[in-house]
């Protein structure tokens, strides 16, 4: 029997996909594997919290706290995947086609490989916009646009393919990247505001303890 955590898409579960890294998304589903069956299966969100401040755990300890004894995504960052390594945590490397059910059972089985190092990281399509270089000489130009830096470069320009068939498979690739991209901006935005709001409770808090505390009325 094994327990395993799958780095999942949201809102995980044995059905979501692996996530594309550990980070992607705040979801893992922890899976109890044994003899190629699953016997448990949960999710749990490593969105930190800000109440109270400082945040309590920082995700990974939150995941550590599981006892899982190995992790299955399709990369993670060196950052952790040293420090999963360090606490004898098992890493392990699962394309995102696969279910986070299929990921659990093939890693129980010995079918999926180690994962060592990151393939590629930063991944190629998180990269920074590039800063346009100004032009030598300003006269008859226009002016050198510029690029405001965002979590995920723009999709690369289409290629034409040389079959039908190639083509769609590359616009439907495309497509999920793009689905992907936009998701996980979705996510940041409303955990930037959940912790907006939770620091708003905060301060508005503290400012009626300490007009209590200095006798003031309202």
């Amino acid at each position: 029997m094994v327990k395993v955590a799958v780095a999942s898409s949201p809102p995980g579960g044995l059905s979501a996909y692996v996530a594309p890294f550990l980070g992607y998304s705040t979801y893992v589903t922890i899976v109890t594997v044994e003899g190629g069956d699953v016997k448990d299966s949960y999710v749990v969100s490593l969105e930190p919290t800000m109440y109270p401040l400082p945040p309590a755990a920082d995700p990974l300890s939150k995941l550590l706290s599981e006892g899982v004894e190995a992790l299955v995504a399709s990369d993670v960052d060196p950052a952790s995947l040293a420090a999963l390594r360090s606490r004898g945590v098992d890493v392990a490397r699962a394309p995102p086609t696969y279910t986070v059910e299929r990921a659990a059972k093939e890693y129980e089985a010995g079918k999926l490989s180690k994962l060592t190092a990151p393939a590629a990281w930063p991944p190629p399509w998180a990269a920074q916009a590039p800063t346009p270089t100004p032009p030598l000489s300003p006269t008859l130009q226009p002016p050198a646009p510029t690029y405001r830096a965002a979590p995920y470069s723009p999709a690369p320009p289409l290629e034409l393919p040389m079959s039908r068939e190639d083509f769609i498979k590359s616009l439907e690739e495309q497509l999920w990247a793009l689905e992907q991209q936009k998701w996980a901006l979705e996510q940041s935005l409303r955990s930037l505001k959940r912790m907006l709001e939770d620091v708003e409770d905060r301060i508005a808090s503290i400012k009626e303890k300490l007009r209590e505390l200095r006798g003031e009325r309202d």
